[in-house]
């Protein structure tokens, strides 16, 4: 798969259809543990490692959407 570079100063078109702004989705691969018991609704950071599986075009937004696959990540 092609890596996607935005070029400065030039409108970024991707299947033909212009990108006004660039988005990503996270998705995973497997359950990441944790040593913490997590309260539902509560707020988390972390941090994530990961690749880029592929992207696509957000009709509705105009943006186009990179897919991240979370291989590890760990709650600060």
């Amino acid at each position: 798969m092609a890596d996607v570079t935005p070029i400065r100063d030039t409108q970024l078109v991707f299947d033909g259809m212009p990108v006004q702004e660039s988005a990503f989705k996270l998705t995973g691969v497997t359950k990441l543990y944790t040593t913490r018991k997590l309260e539902a609704l509560s707020h988390v950071k972390g941090t994530f490692e990961g690749r880029v599986k592929g992207y696509g075009y957000d009709a509705d937004s105009g943006r186009l959407v990179n897919i991240i696959e979370v291989l590890d990540a760990s709650i600060g």
